[in-house]
């Protein structure tokens, strides 16, 4: 219709409360409504007002207020958490303690983290101890011929100690979710029962802790989901990553690396497409930071000093089930995910490059239980190693393999 303000009626200003027997009624109906009314009306006796009295609120005591729990998957899609959750009714402190696990590795760890959100930048501190697994070449340089041969594969324990700022922008407008975040954080971990073999001496031990500063920064604009959409149709995101030892004490190891991702609307409705590429430098003479970008699924991690890597993925749905069983089950649909992963590996000194190329697809359920409001998933993921023909079968949740 035209829009002409010529036409419009004014509403006349209410000078009375809303009565009648349906607001009579429903106010009657509300619970301490004999005595809180009178008291915001400001017509309450004095015996009344004096058991609500005024006082000044202390943060402090007030900071921790347990309000949830639930699963929580990382924006990288890398690590998935189960944690419990507090906030106070300021939404100035948050604090988060549970379990996390590592798709790239296959490790868990028991975390506990707080943060403080009543100021610029935001301060945020945790503490995490958990285990490690990667593995290195050591063959060293021979001559072309001469192919990779040497893998070796160890598992240690950590304990970290993060500490630093965080300055997240929420940018969203319309119907795109958008944010940039830049942070800085100091890491001091200490490691245990790390025996690579052929490794130097000065590398991890009980007295030769991490002294590391890792520096991020994050961007991600993306078109808000629908019920019925499994992935973003459109948007991208871009993720670089710093970790350097720049105190001159402790273990020394470098870590630059950048990942970028692409949305795009896949062949039919609720369909999407994902490209994705990351680039890893490091130098780990001393020490192996953890994974900076995305491994090939199906894989266990192999720590290079150059890693190239990219991946294709295409999202669908394969039915929107709403299947019931009683008050002990509810699924909502069956997805699937086909994917290709390539990647090079390049490490110094040592002789040749090992390749990746593996295809596989994911098939997962979406399901509630016991009638909890946050939704689970689970699947089942199938890969080929199309250089090796081995095929590998792997159970996952929320995308991430188990």
């Amino acid at each position: 219709m035209a829009l002409n303000p010529a036409t419009w009626l004014p509403v006349p200003t209410a000078t009375t409360a809303v009565s009648g027997p349906y607001a009579t009624a429903l106010t009657a109906q509300e619970p301490g409504a004999s005595t809180l009314l009178p008291l915001l009306a400001g017509t309450a006796p004095t015996d009344t007002a004096r058991k609500y009295p005024m006082r000044p609120y202390s943060v402090l005591r007030n900071s921790f207020n347990v309000f949830g729990w639930g699963v929580v998957q990382n924006p990288s899609g890398n690590s998935v958490s189960l944690g419990v959750r507090s906030q106070d009714v300021l939404s100035t402190t948050q604090a988060i303690a549970g379990l996390t696990y590592d798709q790239t590795e296959r490790t868990g760890a028991v975390f506990g983290g707080l943060s403080y959100q009543g100021q610029y930048p935001v301060l945020d501190a945790d503490v995490t101890y958990g285990g490690r697994d990667a593995a290195r070449y050591i063959d060293r340089a021979r001559g072309p011929a001469q192919p990779l041969d040497s893998l070796r594969r160890d598992q240690w324990r950590y304990t970290r100690l993060t500490a630093g700022l965080r300055l997240p922008l929420t940018l969203t407008r319309s119907k795109y979710l958008e944010a940039l975040t830049l942070s800085s954080y100091y890491l001091h971990e200490r490691v245990s029962d790390y025996d690579l073999p052929v490794r130097s001496r000065s590398e991890p031990g009980p007295n030769r802790p991490v002294h590391a500063v890792q520096t991020t920064l994050s961007y991600a604009r993306q078109l808000r989901l629908s019920a019925r959409d499994v992935a973003p149709r459109w948007g991208g995101s871009l993720l670089l990553t710093s970790r350097l030892t720049p105190f001159g004490t402790g273990l020394d190891a470098r870590q630059w690396a950048g990942q970028g991702s692409v949305y795009l609307p896949g062949l039919a409705k609720h369909h999407a497409l994902r490209l994705r590429a990351g680039y890893q430098w490091q130098q780990q003479r001393q020490y192996q930071f953890a994974a900076a970008i995305s491994f090939p699924r199906g894989e266990g991690y192999v720590s290079f000093d150059r890693l190239r890597a990219a991946s294709l993925d295409y999202y669908l749905p394969v039915a929107y089930t709403h299947w019931s069983v009683g008050r002990w089950l509810y699924v909502q649909r069956i997805r699937a995910n086909g994917f290709l992963d390539v990647a090079q590996g390049r490490s110094v000194g040592i002789s040749g490059e090992r390749d990746y190329r593996n295809v596989g697809l994911d098939t997962s359920v979406l399901f509630n239980v016991l009638r909890l409001r946050t939704p689970l998933e689970a699947g089942v993921r199938v890969v080929v190693n199309t250089y090796t023909q081995e095929l590998i079968v792997e159970p996952i949740a929320f995308s991430i393999r188990l």
